[in-house]
């Protein structure tokens, strides 16, 4: 499991810490299914979307966007 964000460097979780990882095309397509939980501005979705192999948008930022491996909350 890991996340990023460009906010919050660390969480610790059930006394484990978290280290936010760099956002880059190796990590993304090292995942099976990347969540987006916020939707900070500073984000390229587009970038997101076409280097990961499944997006789940929680918060109905990638709206305008169309690609056959992004899953929208409630659609």
């Amino acid at each position: 499991m890991s996340y990023h964000d460009p906010y919050i460097q660390e969480i610790k979780i059930h006394h484990k810490t978290l280290k936010s990882i760099k956002l880059d095309k190796k990590a993304l397509s090292s995942h099976d299914c990347v969540v987006i939980a916020t939707d900070h501005s500073s984000y390229d979705l587009e970038f997101i979307i076409n280097n990961s192999r499944l997006v789940f948008d929680t918060r109905g930022c990638t709206a305008p966007i169309k690609a056959d491996n992004l899953i929208r909350l409630g659609e």
